[in-house]
């Protein structure tokens, strides 16, 4: 029997449907197809949707059943044999308590058709519907009657959740992963010394970074470790919880656009090891304590995995950690990301990072080299709304000219989140520079609406200016002032035009003239 990986990319090539279609059609990320084609996940969790790839591939009965099958689930029409045989006792494998070898478990899949012997069609259905109930709580039988997960982080606690990884082997024996991982973690932690930190193991199979989000939330958790594995590989991802914007900036990204992942060989001692350093070094950026970061980084980079792509995780914070300091040397963050680039081309973060580094840099060819970068995050993201804003906000810093694509860009963003302040407030900002308030003021009340950094009165005060209303824009500029007290950079570098603008506007004068507006696109 083909796999699922097979017969999807079979058939999507017959009908030439693109990945991209595919993905709007059911609702996903166009990441998500791509996986499934590979075969790094090996197939869809919900029925609904091989249904409805069978629909948008348009599918015979039969291949369409074919395809339900490879994905582990019963066909819509199955053939009934007259005399099924009678289910054995011993058809299914029992499932022990978890220890440090355990019978390998689909994890929220379906049963291994391995185990369904002859497989007469009534057994083969019946099976399936048992093996569908068993995938999704295989995890809590072998965790004892009560699947909770536990209690939340409390006041000053730091918790990681580390769930069970999913094994799509289809090895008799599995590997304790979430186990060894936890017990890991809780030696790095012990030895550390850091304090309040608790490390918990989760009965749940995590397969996507929402769901990962959803617990980790709902649990408190500063970050959630989840992954999978097979004969050849564990590939682990890692979860923060503690997301970060400047809504005026190129969004820095931390995990938001992919999943944050390191795959490493199955040989679990020393990769254990390893993705336990990483997680604590991970731990420790999230709660600023910067200089131990780049030691527990260091000393993980010493225990390489055997995948030198896993070696992205590292150069990646590194970048961060170089990010956090006073003084942050860009050339060194723009080498740091390139080579975590180098190891994944598809690993977008770095990508946007190293393009929010060459404009702040600012050197000759660097807009042109960040524009490129998010260009490319934009196309293999392109229902993501933070890769659209920032290359909107990429393309603002060549001037008016590439106001109109910068413009599509943003509007393509508020498609995709709508409530977003960053968003709101650079089609506020945009359209108040290009002279075109009446358009500019809904999203400039909605952003200040949303945006508690104080940016957004900013934007307003121009279009407000620019529509007369002048005591209006006064009153949004002071405001905006106010918010930057506590900045002294930022009010350094806003301030003084600010001031200046007030004072225009009380003598009765328009600062905003076209010089005045083009010159802003550069700010």
């Amino acid at each position: 029997m083909k796999t699922f990986a097979q017969l999807l990319t079979e058939y999507a090539e017959r009908t030439g449907v693109t990945d991209a279609e595919l993905a709007r059609h059911l609702g996903v990320r166009r990441q998500t197809i791509f996986r499934w084609k590979e075969g790094l996940t090996k197939r869809p969790r919900d029925r609904q949707d091989v249904l409805r790839l069978a629909e948008k591939l348009r599918l015979t009965p039969a291949e369409r059943d074919e395809l339900l099958l490879a994905a582990g689930f019963a066909p819509e029409t199955p053939a009934l044999p007259e005399a099924p045989s009678p289910i054995r006792a011993d058809a299914v494998q029992a499932l022990p308590a978890l220890s440090d070898e355990v019978p390998a478990s689909p994890a929220r899949r379906s049963l291994p058709w391995r185990w369904l012997g002859l497989g007469l069609a009534l057994v083969m259905v019946i099976l399936l519907g048992l093996g569908a109930w068993l995938a999704r709580h295989g995890d809590a039988l072998r965790m004892g009657p009560s699947i909770a997960l536990g209690e939340p982080a409390r006041p000053g606690e730091t918790l990681i959740l580390v769930a069970q990884f999913a094994n799509y082997g289809g090895e008799k024996l599995g590997f304790n992963v979430a186990g060894r991982l936890t017990q890991a973690l809780e030696q790095e932690f012990a030895a550390s010394g850091l304090k309040d930190v608790r490390v918990q193991l989760i009965p749940e199979v995590i397969e996507t970074q929402a769901e990962a989000e959803q617990i980790g939330r709902a649990q408190r958790a500063s970050l959630v470790i989840w992954g999978e594995y097979d004969s050849g590989r564990v590939l682990a991802h890692f979860t923060p919880l503690k997301p970060g914007a400047d809504p005026q900036e190129i969004e820095r990204m931390l995990g938001d656009v992919s999943e944050l992942n390191a795959t490493i060989n199955i040989k679990l001692p020393q990769e254990v090891r390893w993705l336990a350093l990483v997680a604590v070094g991970q731990m420790a950026y999230l709660d600023g304590r910067y200089d131990e970061a780049e030691a527990l980084f260091q000393q993980a980079v010493r225990f390489q995995p055997e995948d030198p792509a896993a070696m992205k995780l590292a150069y990646f914070y590194f970048a961060l950690l170089e990010e956090a300091k006073p003084h942050p040397d860009l050339d060194q963050i723009i080498a740091y990301n390139t080579q975590a680039i180098e190891l994944d081309p598809n690993f977008l973060t770095p990508l946007n990072n190293r393009a929010a580094a060459y404009l702040r840099r600012h050197a000759p060819g660097d807009v042109a080299r960040a524009i490129a970068d998010l260009r490319r995050v934009a196309s293999l993201a392109p229902d993501l709304a933070s890769a659209h804003f920032n290359l909107g906000l990429a393309l603002s810093r060549l001037g008016k000219d590439q106001a109109p694509e910068a413009l599509a860009e943003f509007h393509r963003a508020y498609e995709l989140d709508p409530d977003s302040p960053g968003v709101n407030n650079a089609l506020c900002w945009t359209y108040a520079l290009l002279q075109r308030p009446e358009e500019a003021m809904p999203f400039c009340d909605r952003a200040v609406e949303l945006d508690p950094s104080g940016y957004a009165y900013d934007s307003r005060g121009v279009a407000r200016a620019e529509m007369g209303d002048f005591e209006g824009a006064i009153a949004d500029f002071q405001a905006f002032l106010n918010a930057l007290a506590d900045d002294p950079e930022a009010l350094a570098r806003f301030g003084p035009r600010r001031r200046a603008w007030i004072e225009q506007l009380r003598s009765g004068e328009n600062p905003f003239d076209t010089a005045t507006l083009d010159a802003l696109f550069q700010e």
